[in-house]
């Protein structure tokens, strides 16, 4: 156990909180606020035979009783409060089970673990597909961006080394958590570097000279693309880029690495 667990069964005390509500109110909590597919308050009412607006009622007075045991001061207050001060602003979920043990083990009321009902009262932070946030995903995936725009280079490439995003007690494993929550969000990740710019041919060209740092030919930059492009259409695209230099028949650099252009052999011959 750590922090404001105390040695407490987080798990048993959020069903001693739970016990002290009706069936039907434990039963709304469980399928709307805590379940993986919340079901309708529409649903919840036929379920139970009264209206929607009679279900809202019950879910908001539930919800409301549970947040005074988090919120009041007491043992889950403390573990509340642990678990904000750990996730900093993004932690793998796994990482944060392997310090607080205790919200891995299931609250027998609602069939959750204990982290997911404590997620569902808590507005502080947000769990989600293995990752946790403060105070929500959303805002993280914000931070994200934030930085790297930040740190990296004009053509859109940053290192993870120097990517300061993830709370983890591994420091070992920080850049495979790092690619792995970047991959989440969509970016491009090879080689200890993300790929920020690869919308358009030219940009993802750009990239990977940039990381490779010496010129390339079409055919390997194109096979270092996630998405299918042909040579053609790169060469194309290269020759129409300012940001490109052809510098032997068959190969490409970035301009501003000053190298020779490419005559080609019949200016070579008319010379």
């Amino acid at each position: 156990m750590l922090n404001g667990e105390s040695g407490t069964d987080v798990a048993v005390l959020f069903d001693k909180a739970l016990a002290t509500l009706d069936n039907r109110a434990v039963n709304v909590l469980a399928k709307r606020v805590f379940a993986d597919v919340p079901l309708t308050l529409d649903e919840l009412g036929k379920l139970h035979g009264v209206t929607r607006e009679r279900v809202r009622q019950i879910e908001g007075r539930a919800r409301g009783a549970l947040l005074g045991y988090i919120c009041g001061g007491g043992p889950l207050a403390m573990v509340a409060d642990a678990a904000r001060r750990l996730i900093g602003t993004i932690r793998p979920l796994e990482d944060l089970l392997a310090l607080m043990p205790s919200l891995g083990k299931t609250v027998e009321a609602v069939g959750q673990p204990a982290w997911r009902v404590l997620d569902g009262l808590d507005d502080a932070y947000e769990i989600e597909e293995g990752w946790c946030a403060v105070p929500t995903l959303q805002s993280a995936e914000t931070v994200t961006r934030a930085q790297l725009e930040e740190r990296a280079d004009q053509y859109g490439v940053a290192r993870l080394a120097e990517l300061d995003l993830i709370e983890t007690s591994h420091p070992e494993q920080l850049s495979d958590l790092t690619a792995a929550w970047l991959r989440r969000l969509g970016y491009t990740v090879e080689d200890h570097v993300v790929l920020t710019r690869v919308q358009s041919v030219g940009d993802y060209a750009a990239a990977v000279l940039s990381v490779t740092g010496s010129p390339m030919g079409a055919q390997e930059i194109v096979d270092r693309f996630v998405f299918d492009r042909t040579v053609g259409s790169l060469k194309t695209a290269l020759s129409l880029d300012e940001r490109f230099e052809r510098v032997d028949r068959d190969r490409w650099a970035l301009r501003e690495w000053g190298m020779e252009a490419y005559a080609g052999i019949r200016s070579v011959i008319r010379e």
